[in-house]
């Protein structure tokens, strides 16, 4: 039940709070990962195509959770299965959202020591970065949304930034369009999803916003609209400027496209870029380490999510930490790949089906 968070949250801080999930460690290499070959630049209709998988997610989550109005993920899972089943399903989700968080920040930790702090510690970029994270995750719900709000203007200087690139582009890289094929544009979906996780929050919040479901359901997909239109653009841009071959040996590529311009105030661009996104990172580790705190606190019976709070962040910080080399970590972000098409499509599918066929009543309670 609504117990914790009696200030709910508006549709628009709704919306803003997924969006800013969305937009997590994967973004800045979404044009590598899903790029479909040497000889033709396919990915954008790739990122096209997970928007609109997610859309269609989006509104099976909004039939599934209407269902039950007053109770998170966790909470329809105790009452669609039982309390023992429900809290197996439950702590799953809360080890899937840590994995998220740990991954964050080892993406984070990567991108940072190549590009700006090739001597520092990575426990020290890491442990950073969770400190900060820290004194908001243990805020209220509506604390967090209000800092997502205040940030999310920080997404109108990324495109800004890249603008001086189309003085180098070169619009025959798209052609010919689809030449790489239906089956490899359909292979790439699963390379890029992990990119686009962060609308499954809607599950686990739904409860906590006011208005009716149509206005909830709508901030959902008003959120994935823009986002895929953002991470379209980009991947646009990625493909005019690199040709195939090249983009074949490119994996942050929106930075290497900054690296080569600079301006009369800014030499760096690309670290100017990397400042902004910093702060785009933050707020997608405090929405998974808050729903982690959440998920324990509902799970598990604490008053607080607050109090599990420090020890989600340090967890965190040791899964980041974990991977040794480039190998160990691609072999982490695929199995975190993997778990993320179970817990945002094939479990709430499956739920959603059990409850259209075991638990026709609605619960509004």
């Amino acid at each position: 039940m609504i117990q914790e968070n009696k200030q709910s949250i508006s549709p628009r801080q709704f919306m803003i709070f997924i969006l800013q999930t969305q937009i997590g460690a994967g973004f800045i290499s979404l044009p590598f990962s899903v790029h479909t070959s040497e000889r033709s630049s396919d990915g954008w209709i790739t990122v096209l195509l997970i928007g609109i998988i997610i859309q269609i997610l989006i509104t099976l989550y909004s039939l599934l959770v209407k269902r039950f109005p007053s109770l998170t993920f966790f909470e329809i899972m105790t009452a669609v299965f039982g309390k023992f089943m429900g809290k197996a399903i439950s702590a799953a989700y809360i080890l899937f959202f840590l994995l998220i968080a740990g991954q964050i920040l080892l993406v984070y930790c990567s991108v940072l020591e190549v590009w700006v702090f090739p001597q520092t510690p990575n426990w020290v970029i890491v442990s950073s970065m969770s400190l900060v994270a820290l004194y908001l995750v243990k805020e209220k719900l509506q604390i967090i949304s209000r800092y997502h709000t205040v940030i999310c203007y920080v997404l109108i200087i990324l495109p800004v930034l890249s603008l001086p690139a189309y003085a180098n582009v070169e619009f025959r890289y798209l052609l010919p369009v689809g030449g790489s094929g239906v089956y490899t544009i359909l292979s790439k979906i699963p390379d890029g999803f992990l990119s686009f996780i962060g609308f499954e929050v809607m599950l686990f919040l739904y409860p906590f916003v006011k208005g009716t479901n149509k206005q909830k359901y709508l901030a959902a997909t008003y959120s994935n609209i823009f986002y895929t239109g953002y991470t379209t653009y980009f991947s646009l841009l990625t493909y005019i400027f690199f040709s195939p071959e090249e983009l074949m040996l490119v994996p942050q590529p929106v930075l290497y496209i900054l690296k080569a311009f600079t301006f009369p105030v800014f030499e760096r661009v690309d670290i100017l870029f990397l400042s902004t996104w910093t702060v785009l990172i933050s707020s997608s580790l405090v929405s998974y380490a808050y729903l982690t705190s959440l998920g324990i606190k509902q799970t598990f019976g604490l008053r607080h999510h607050k109090t599990a709070a420090p020890f989600v962040l340090a967890l965190c910080t040791l899964i980041a930490l974990y991977p040794r080399n480039d190998l160990t970590v691609e072999k982490f972000l695929g199995q975190v790949t993997n778990l993320s098409l179970a817990f945002t499509i094939a479990v709430p599918a499956l739920v959603f089906l059990f409850v259209l066929l075991f638990k026709k009543q609605k619960v509004s309670t």
